[in-house]
């Protein structure tokens, strides 16, 4: 556009200097009075220096929820210079444009000024998200310079969170089993009396619990065995949320994965609200190593916990990985013997590493509880097909009942389709087992 556009420029200034030569020459007093005007133009199409971008500053919220519609103003300090000026913000896909903009084209004459581009947003997905760069291009009105350009880089990201709606407290039961002190001398609750077993030293357990006859009967220099006895006054929930590709299955911002964000978001609420202690990992590590919170009942557990679902992506291209929280989580199903709930799609591609964690955590006497939200009304209820919406139905009453024929039958399992049967059922169903 900007080569056709000083092309055209061109043209014009060569009829212009033609006229002004024939005008030089001819003793005709209107031509003679028509250089004033061709003397002007081609002042006008006299330019300097590009300009520079001196800066840019950027207007917008801090944190918004997913769904809400808010303003982005980005304001582009200009100086010196003339010239024709592209800008463009580049937005993050997980936003739509409402309103505006964020593309702008303009002229900037020799006077030094100021350009806002103002653009509409509504969030689509929950998340921590980068705005930027700026990318602009300079061109010469006239061509009498070459293209200049770059990107400028915001700094600036919004935190979008997931907006829940949490149920009234009447309709669940979800009580503590024991008395919870308001002090506790640690977060899995004191150690009591009642003798569980003999393990091995670690990090943090107290002088007093060596257990030296049974060290000295290892036979071993480098071993230290303890006693660990059962702990009371705190009953613990510890959730484990798969990330593998099968909880990606449907729209990016609408499959499983996100709607168990939703549910453990409005359910660690509650559990907290009634002093139960709840813990949060992910079921693969990040790049970064594990991710995950001890159990603990204090306020600002939630808050941790949701920073956590927040910044938590799935492995879009990873079907078959086993569930694997680490040893920290084995570590506090040892101490605690707690409630454990792992929220992933059961299917083909996963069904055998799930009856594998489901025997590793019965193995300790704990109970299981798998949450299997499946994406089937999602597919159908945004599909395109006329009969997606009927089959996801169908396929929801009719699922293969040998697929969960290798979980162990101690494991409690609830099959959750989000988009037909909401969010209140589960959790009234869950807060009957989260005793």
């Amino acid at each position: 556009m900007f080569r056709y556009w000083t092309l055209s420029l061109h043209r014009l200034a060569f009829i212009i200097v033609f006229v002004i030569i024939v005008t030089a020459i001819s003793t005709d007093r209107f031509l003679v009075a028509s250089i004033f005007f061709a003397v002007i133009f081609l002042l006008i199409l006299r330019e300097s220096d590009p300009p520079a971008l001196e800066g840019v500053k950027i207007k917008m919220p801090e944190k918004v929820f997913v769904n809400d519609r808010f303003r982005v103003s980005a304001i582009i300090s200009l100086r010196g210079g003339s010239g024709l000026i592209n800008a463009e913000l580049k937005l993050p896909t997980e936003f739509r444009i409402e309103d505006g903009t964020n593309v702008h084209l303009l002229y900037k004459s020799k006077r030094d000024r100021s350009i806002t581009i103002t653009v509409k947003l509504r969030a689509l997905r929950r998340g921590v998200f980068d705005f930027g760069p700026l990318v602009y291009s300079i061109h010469g009105f006239s061509g009498n310079y070459s293209h200049h350009g770059g990107q400028m880089d915001l700094e600036k990201s919004i935190e979008v969170i997931p907006k829940i709606r949490v149920t009234k407290p009447k309709h669940l039961n979800v009580v503590a089993r024991k008395y919870i002190p308001s002090q506790s001398i640690a977060s899995m609750g004191p150690p009591s009396t009642d003798f569980k077993y003999v393990r091995d030293y670690t990090y943090g357990d107290p002088v007093k619990f060596i257990n030296w006859k049974a060290t000295a009967r290892s036979g071993s220099s480098d071993s230290i065995m303890v006693n660990d006895y059962e702990r009371e006054g705190l009953t613990t929930t510890l959730i484990v949320l798969d990330r593998s590709a099968s909880m990606h299955r449907g729209l990016p911002e609408l499959n499983p994965f996100e709607y168990s964000i939703l549910l453990i978001m409005s359910l660690v609420k509650i559990l907290l609200e009634r002093k139960i202690n709840t813990g949060f990992w992910y079921g693969q590590r990040f790049d970064d190593g594990y991710r995950f919170l001890l159990p603990s009942n204090k306020t600002i557990q939630y808050q941790e916990i949701k920073r956590l679902l927040i910044a938590g992506e799935t492995l879009k291209f990873a079907r078959r990985l086993a569930i694997d929280p680490g040893r920290s989580f084995y570590r506090a199903v040892i101490d605690t013997s707690p409630n454990v709930l792992l929220i992933t799609y059961v299917n083909g591609d996963n069904v055998g590493q799930i009856a594998g964690f489901a025997r590793r955590v019965e193995k300790f006497s704990s109970r299981l509880i798998i949450l299997n939200p499946i994406p089937y009304g999602v597919i159908g209820s945004h599909s395109e097909h006329p009969l997606s919406e009927f089959m996801g139905k169908y396929a929801l009453r009719h699922m293969d009942r040998n697929l969960y024929s290798s979980i162990p039958r101690g494991t409690h399992l609830i099959t959750w389709d989000p988009e037909i049967d909401g969010m209140g059922g589960v959790l009234v169903r869950l807060s009957r087992m989260l005793r």
